[in-house]
């Protein structure tokens, strides 16, 4: 994904929900079937494709919750249905 010596990143990861992300019903199935939130899929999804995200929140239990991306992996077919969805919304990684 990256060029030699680039290291991409996610400034914002969930573009303030500006498209539904957090209640699209593909994102919500994948999250469910690993007993996730949203959030958390998207941030795994990003981790996993070597993106380094920062996410932003004023809330402690959500800051907690986007530091527990690390005990599960998507697997090959989950990031392939966001891939698809995050470009229907014109988020572009």
């Amino acid at each position: 994904m990256a060029e030699p010596g680039v290291q991409p990143e996610a400034w914002a990861p969930f573009a303030e929900d500006m498209h539904g992300m957090f209640t699209d019903p593909v994102l919500t199935a994948v999250a469910c079937k690993h007993g996730k939130s949203v959030a958390q899929v998207i941030l795994r999804w990003d981790i996993q494709r070597g993106v380094a995200v920062i996410p932003k929140s004023i809330h402690r239990e959500r800051r907690a919750e986007n530091l527990d991306v690390w005990d599960f992996m998507l697997d090959p077919a989950a990031p392939a249905k966001c891939v698809g969805y995050m470009t229907t919304c014109a988020i572009r990684c």
